[in-house]
């Protein structure tokens, strides 16, 4: 069994505080605000995450793609879109072996909003999709990438443990880096729950057999 070891990229400014051999984890400086927001997992393993947003559109075809691309991804879903039809998103997750994570009630920009407005809109999520999937989220999205510094506790109370944003994205089965013209081990990869689902998983495969990596599923990287 293949022992990992990564090291967790999050915003500046940072330092990396030495946690042993196996593992190091970088954090906000000292005295700055408490911030968990990952944009990649520096590991030894060659792997990338596949991230999916929203769950707008929900098509049965969806399993499919996922299944035959052999790809575990995250769902960060968001509470309205899931309402419709929750056991869509149960089933698309228990027969591909992804897994739904956070990604608020309503989709708001959370950056400057109060407190309060931001509990409710990452707990409210959790607290639905606890009901929902019988899991509550470790992992939330922040609709946009934005946050601040109040976005970090407030999630905190909500049980999350990381605010993860990005490296990459695919939409319309193209992918823009955020540096470079390939993936990188550790990349996570944002994508949309839309018509063109089954072509951006289809690219995020091919991204990684260019890049000479394998799909892995980011829970397993960040506890």
């Amino acid at each position: 069994m293949m022992t990992k070891k990564w090291l967790v990229i999050v915003s500046l400014p940072l330092f990396a505080l030495a946690c042993g051999a196996e593992t190091a984890i970088v954090r906000s400086a000292p005295g700055a605000p408490p911030d968990n927001t990952v944009y990649g997992v520096r590991t030894t393993d060659r792997v990338a995450f596949l991230t999916i947003d929203d769950g707008v559109t929900r098509d049965p075809g969806m399993v499919k793609a996922l299944r035959d691309a052999k790809v575990k991804a995250t769902f960060f879903l968001t509470a309205q879109y899931v309402r419709a039809d929750p056991g869509f998103f149960a089933r698309l997750a228990r027969e591909t072996g992804s897994v739904v994570e956070n990604h608020t009630l309503t989709h708001p920009n959370l950056e400057g909003m109060s407190r309060d407005a931001q509990r409710h809109e990452i707990c409210g999520a959790s607290d639905d999709f606890a009901k929902d999937f019988g899991r509550r989220p470790t992992l939330l999205r922040p609709p946009y990438g934005a946050r601040d510094e109040t976005t970090a506790d407030a999630a905190a109370e909500c049980g999350i443990t990381h605010i993860v944003n990005w490296s990459a994205e695919i939409a319309g089965g193209k992918t823009t880096f955020a540096a470079g013209n390939r993936l990188k081990p550790g990349d996570i990869v944002l994508a949309h729950f839309r018509r063109t689902f089954a072509a951006d998983v289809a690219e995020f495969v091919r991204q990684t057999e260019r890049a000479n990596l394998t799909p892995a599923l980011l829970e397993d990287y960040l506890d």
